[in-house]
């Protein structure tokens, strides 16, 4: 898997296609990510320069948003009954996990683990990571 990015101001779209049409011919499927506000555009625009302006449809490319890459990835655990830790509990965790580090290990986010907003923000990532069924495996594999 390889991941390409960029500022949004780029156009990446003619060397994105041509990489997309190296892998469509190995069989291999094809997640073009956009940003939300150009999903609809872009991937008519990148439909479009496929089929060289004719109608087509191709099953093994995809283009879509963040948000919605991980309703394609399957879901490898069920829902058990387990007790949930509530915002307080996981703020308290988070801040005890942040704390079992050293300055060196993280110097950018050391002096943040007493910040209410940075922890509220770990919060937020790790709820989308559980709604989106993403693991820090899956982000690492998506990371070469």
């Amino acid at each position: 898997m390889e991941i390409l990015y960029t500022e949004i101001t780029q156009d990446l779209t003619e060397g994105l296609l041509e990489i997309s049409l190296e892998e469509l011919e190995k069989n291999r499927k094809v997640y073009y990510i956009v940003p939300s506000s150009m999903s609809f555009e872009k991937e008519k625009e990148i439909l479009e320069r496929l089929a060289k302006g004719s109608d087509s449809a191709v099953f093994d490319l995809l283009v879509t948003r963040f948000k919605q890459l991980p309703y394609y990835f399957d879901k490898r655990e069920k829902a058990t009954t387990k007790t949930e830790l509530g915002t307080a509990g996981l703020s308290m965790l988070f801040r005890r996990v942040l704390r079992s580090f050293s300055k060196e290990e993280i110097p950018l986010y050391f002096s943040l683990q007493d910040s209410a907003g940075f922890l509220e923000m770990l919060i937020q990532l790790r709820t989308e990571l559980l709604t989106a069924n993403l693991s820090v495996e899956n982000l690492k594999r998506l990371g070469g």
